[in-house]
Order: structure tokens, then C-alpha cells, then sequence
């Protein structure tokens, strides 16, 4: 068995589909989207996150929409708001 990298992870999803793979590997929010929206049931993910990872959203340097983003965030996550919007479109429970 080998490690091969594919040019994109769509062709490594088909590859793991089709038996070409017998695995691969992405970051977590985009195999949870994958699963829910394309898997059709033939793979699910296994394991735990290898590493956490965090993400972030860039805006150009003094944007007034980076505060008003802020605020928002902190308030989904202290509303309960980003569970849901991850439930929906991960169908899983944040970590």
C-alpha cells in the first residue's frame, strides 16, 4: 500500500467511492459536508480530528465588518446558534 495525493480532494472522495482508495483524509468540517451531501451512505468517518485545527475569516485591514462579524460569531456560539447551523450542515455535533 502507498500514500498518493490526489489533485483535489473531489478526485480522492471518487477514488475512495469507486475502490480506487481505500481512505482518505481532509479536514473534518469538509468530510462531515461531504458525507452528509454526496457519501450516499458508501463511506462515514472514522477515528478522531488527527490535529485541531482552526480557521479563520480575513478581511482588509480597518473593514468595520470585522467587529460586527466578531460580535456575531461570539453570540451564535454563546445562542447555541453555531451548533445548529453545524448540525445542519454536518449533520454531527460540534467539538
Amino acid at each position: 500500500k502507498k500514500i498518493v495525493k490526489f489533485p483535489n480532494i473531489d478526485q480522492a472522495y471518487l477514488e475512495v467511492v469507486t475502490g480506487g482508495a481505500d481512505a482518505a483524509m481532509h479536514d473534518t468540517p469538509n468530510v462531515l459536508y461531504y458525507i452528509k451531501t454526496a457519501g450516499n451512505g458508501k463511506v462515514k468517518a472514522v477515528g478522531p480530528d488527527v490535529k485541531a485545527a482552526q480557521y479563520g475569516i480575513a478581511f482588509p485591514q480597518g473593514s468595520a465588518l470585522r467587529d460586527k462579524v466578531n460580535v456575531a460569531l461570539l453570540q451564535m456560539m454563546e445562542d447555541g446558534g453555531y451548533a445548529k447551523l453545524y448540525k445542519k450542515w454536518f449533520d454531527a455535533e460540534p467539538e
